[in-house]
Parts: structure tokens; sequence; C-alpha cells
């Protein structure tokens, strides 16, 4: 499962179309991370991401989005702490097919 663009804007409240290009990078990077940390491609999971993966691919898209000026700025903000605990149950867990 993928998530939308529809499913972040909702998450973030947007209505307008001014960042779509942006909130698409976003859901790109987001769930390259994960897939970094769990191990493998989220479509190499038979029967499709878990719920918590998805929760936490829209999770971590919401929170780049938001901090996306961190490092301009000087400031820094912590992962969300749901992100960890949603991806913990799924690192290096091996998945029905096969995929680490």
């Amino acid at each position: 499962m993928e998530i939308s663009l529809a499913d972040v804007k909702a998450e973030l409240r947007i209505t307008h179309n001014f960042e779509d290009a942006l909130i698409t990078r976003k859901i790109a990077a987001a769930k390259d991370y994960i897939e970094e940390i769990i191990g493998c491609k989220l479509e190499s999971i038979e029967g499709g991401a878990p719920a918590g993966l998805i929760e936490a691919w829209v999770k971590l898209t919401v929170h780049f989005y938001e901090w996306r000026g961190a490092a301009i700025d000087g400031s820094m903000a912590a992962m969300p702490n749901s992100f960890d605990d949603l991806l913990r149950t799924y690192r290096y867990r091996r998945f029905a097919n096969g995929a680490a």
C-alpha cells in the first residue's frame, strides 16, 4: 500500500495545492528512510505493509514537512515519540515472504 498525497494533506489539514510537489518529495523521502530502518522495501511485504508501518510513514512525512526549515533557523526537532514505537516492531523482522 502506498500513502497518497491526499492522505498526507488530510493529516496536515492542507487544502491548497501550492506545495504538492514538496509534499510528494517528503512522502518519497520518508518511505526511503523507513525502508532503510526496517531493512526491506515496503512493496516486498507479502499482504502489504501493516497499518503500523503506514502510520509511521504518514507521521514521518508530516514531520519532514513541518520541520523542513530546521537546518536554516538552527532549531531541531526530534522524531515524534510514536514513530520509533511504531517501527520498533518491524525492525529486522522477517515478513512472511522472506523479506528481511
